[in-house]
């Protein structure tokens, strides 16, 4: 979990091993902990951002996917954006996303250090710096097309 500010620094970072049994299962429990870990810190306005369309689609629709692990997950996600209004989500693509691609992928390999939240190894700052370049680009484009107040 990569949890950044408005600034797109890193406001905390945590990882955890699943065992599970698919990795729809091992998605909604690491989204499931993001989530309350929200809740313990006492944040009230929250964006997530999962790279699962399947995980987001079955927090907002009824219909629930199988395996059975998976639904007992994503009943505890609904219940939890029920109390917690401010709690949202977006889809972004793994591409879209690369610092908590990163992250995923060292922990899953057992090489990511685990201070990586307080002091990101090079590799870690250079996507960060990265994708804080093409968020400032989005946003002075979104400047220029709109109209300047008189």
């Amino acid at each position: 979990m990569v949890g950044r500010d408005s600034n797109d620094e890193i406001y905390f970072g945590r990882t955890w091993r699943y065992s599970a049994s698919t990795p729809l299962s091992a998605e909604a429990a690491a989204f499931l902990r993001a989530v309350r870990f929200a809740e313990d810190k006492g944040f009230q306005d929250i964006i997530f951002e999962p790279d699962n369309q399947v995980l987001i689609s079955s927090i907002q629709q009824s219909s629930m996917p199988q395996p059975r692990e998976a639904q007992t997950l994503i009943m505890s996600i609904r219940q939890s954006c029920v109390i917690n209004p401010g709690f949202r989500f977006n889809f972004v693509p793994r591409s879209g996303n690369q610092v908590a691609d990163w992250v995923a992928r060292t922990s899953l390999s057992g090489q990511c250090p685990s201070y990586w939240a307080h002091c990101p190894p090079n590799i870690l700052l250079n996507l960060l710096f990265k994708q804080r370049s093409k968020v400032g680009k989005k946003k002075k484009r979104k400047k220029k097309g709109r109209p300047q107040p008189s």
